[in-house]
């Protein structure tokens, strides 16, 4: 019946497939036709498995494709040489390498006398159990009295209430003691029905057959029940939002943090994401009552609890429901209720492959933390601004056209029609020296003096003075040619009398000078009194 429902998905994943096939094909024949005629040049007879597995493990260029175009130049594929190559690649990349944790070892002894550790974390945070078996180094020990020892080992128990990481959700966190021992669990894994404490010892000793009190950090327990409790919500969010096909594909859950990944053929807009989390946090205010209950799968399926197409389950499954609107299999630890929550934000979406997207998002104490640091940023934001928080975004588009509008300019020479070549046509003769004193509208300070540098190239000998003024200030920019320096002139002192006028002060070097004033209404003045000054520039 799967099969039925997705079959517009499933067209539309096998659409981009192809179109993403056809783009690597078409970036990859210019390389190809590359390699060809280099082997020509060689007088070569053969494509090499090294050149054909580069282009497959870089370029994606299927090798089958590879040899039709070479035999259609006359040349062989050695395809021994690209197996040889595509094998090394394995091994280099970690690919070829299978890993898995005791499959094959001291655990097989266990399994042979005992039938798993019973897991009493669904209900409990803290416990009392036995120590059955010890591993350090690879093999089963009696007895571990090594009190700081570098490399983790391993304490099985008969009953823990230690969760192992399985289903997406991490393994816990925190200590097995007594009177005489401390033995710190920094990570818990599950093999075979055994959970497996990861650590090392602080205090005393291990000894095979000791009780010991396992107490998992309860405060790191309880940010991976919210995360993993928020997967559910937000899976009923994207089947809602997105629809029935929007099925979970992975995930992993860890203290208030989650990754989610499903099937979506397109990336999930600005809207649907703004959606899907107001689903979610309203899921989390209806305070819905979150049970579970063991099963047989045939009752389960009749309950309507989702099953995830090509997952395999056991004849006896557990069921989370989450009020009237969630009932999944899952074998994680979980809320009471939905409002234990707390928050949830997203904090990103993305492609992972192909017709399948992954959304990141955090709850509880992170998301309340990430929602405090938006907030402090978004009031420093406005005081720099110096405009309330609803008006950033405005003020922010405004500054953007703003700085390209500027680097336009700045790139053109130009600002609001102005011109080197139009600021030269209305330049004066002032004893035989051009002078140039004029208002830049929009101009900015690397603008005028772009300009100034742009007329000294074409006017010499010239003496030019710009201003610009905005929100009520002046800015005067003052430059000279060097010819005109050579004989006394000095942009400086020439500036002094506009820079007064307008009623600020200025300085700078003999051959460019800048000033800013605060009368604005008085610039026409000061630009006069500029080319009045300009009659004494040269002494």
């Amino acid at each position: 019946p799967e099969l039925g429902e997705t079959v517009t998905r499933v067209a539309q994943v096998i659409e981009k497939e192809e179109a993403n096939f056809l783009s690597t094909i078409d970036a990859g024949l210019d390389r190809l036709e590359r390699i060809l005629a280099e082997a020509k040049r060689e007088n070569r007879t053969a494509i090499t498995g090294r050149e054909a597995a580069d282009m497959y493990t870089t370029h994606g260029f299927p090798p089958e494709l590879f040899q039709t175009l070479a035999a259609e130049h006359n040349l062989t594929f050695d395809w021994d040489g690209f197996r040889r190559e595509m094998e090394q690649h394995g091994l280099e990349s970690g690919g070829g390498q299978r890993i898995e944790l005791f499959q094959s070892g001291p655990l097989d002894a266990l399994k042979k006398t005992m039938p798993g550790t019973e897991f009493l974390g669904y209900d409990a945070t803290t416990a009392t159990g036995k120590i059955v078996g010890i591993i350090a180094q690879n093999e089963l020990c009696d007895t571990l009295d090594e009190v700081g020892h570098a490399e983790p080992v391993t304490v099985i128990l008969d009953r823990t209430p230690f969760y192992g990481e399985s289903g997406g959700q991490v393994g816990d966190t925190g200590e097995l003691r007594n009177r005489s021992l401390s033995f710190e669990v920094i990570d818990t894994q599950r093999d075979s029905g055994f959970i497996l404490h990861r650590g090392h010892l602080r205090v005393g000793k291990l000894d095979l057959g000791d009780e010991v009190t396992a107490v998992v950090d309860a405060e790191r327990r309880a940010g991976i029940r919210r995360a993993h409790s928020a997967t559910h919500l937000l899976h009923f969010a994207l089947q809602k939002h997105l629809g029935p096909h929007a099925q979970q594909q992975g995930s992993k859950v860890d203290r208030d943090w989650l990754r989610f990944d499903f099937t979506h053929p397109k990336s999930v807009t600005a809207e649907e994401l703004t959606q899907i989390e107001s689903e979610v946090n309203q899921l989390v205010g209806a305070s819905a009552p979150v049970n579970w209950c063991t099963l047989p799968i045939a009752e389960a399926r009749q309950a309507g609890a989702m099953m995830l197409f090509g997952e395999k389950y056991p004849d006896v499954v557990r069921m989370v429901t989450m009020g009237d609107f969630s009932k999944e299999l899952c074998g994680g630890t979980h809320l009471e209720n939905t409002m234990q929550t707390g928050l949830f934000m997203l904090v990103g979406e993305e492609s992972v492959a192909a017709g399948t997207r992954r959304i990141t998002a955090v709850t509880g104490d992170a998301a309340r933390q990430r929602l405090r640091e938006h907030e402090q940023v978004l009031a420093e934001t406005a005081a720099t601004l110096r405009v309330p928080v609803s008006e950033i975004p405005a003020r922010v588009a405004a500054l953007l056209k703003e700085v390209r509008e500027l680097k336009k300019q700045s790139t053109s020479g130009k600002v609001s029609g102005a011109s080197a070549d139009a600021l030269l046509a209305e330049a004066v003769d002032v004893g035989g020296v051009k002078v140039v004193a004029a208002e830049v509208p929009g101009g900015n300070t690397s603008v005028l003096r772009q300009l100034i540098d742009q007329l000294r190239k074409k006017g010499a000998p010239i003496a030019v003075l710009l201003a610009s003024r905005e929100a009520g200030k002046v800015t005067l920019v003052a430059g000279i040619s060097r010819d005109l320096q050579e004989r006394g002139a000095n942009a400086s002192k020439w500036i002094a009398t506009p820079a007064e006028i307008v009623g600020g002060r200025g300085g700078g070097h003999p051959d460019m000078a800048q000033a800013g004033g605060k009368l604005d209404a008085e610039l026409p003045k000061a630009l006069e009194a500029a080319r009045a000054a300009a009659k004494t520039l040269v002494p």
